[in-house]
């Protein structure tokens, strides 16, 4: 196993805990991107992807650290339907 780290380059508050990759030294995703997207052309709603961390005092700022950690991913979706099917909320921004 394989260990990644994720200090915060200004504040200690916003490390993450260290957590377990397989692999190791040489081995893809031992210590991977910590963005990744899978597309599908065909299928542009069938796209998944990666992310660690977020953003800091977001309530999601590690929420994905156990999914990255085992190479899993979320749907990345873009047509208009599919993102208001899954929406968790909604920011109406006017002027």
């Amino acid at each position: 196993m394989n260990v990644q780290a994720f200090p915060h380059v200004l504040l200690k508050d916003f490390d993450l805990p260290p957590v377990e990759r397989r692999g190791g030294t040489g081995v893809v995703a031992a210590n991977g991107a910590s963005y990744r997207e899978i597309f599908d052309v065909g299928n542009w709603d069938g796209a998944l992807a990666t992310n660690v961390p977020g953003q800091p005092e977001s309530p999601y700022f590690s929420n994905l650290m156990p999914s990255w950690s085992k190479d899993e991913y979320f749907p990345l979706l873009y047509s208009r339907k599919a993102v208001e099917k899954q929406a968790a909320h909604r920011l109406v921004l006017k002027q």
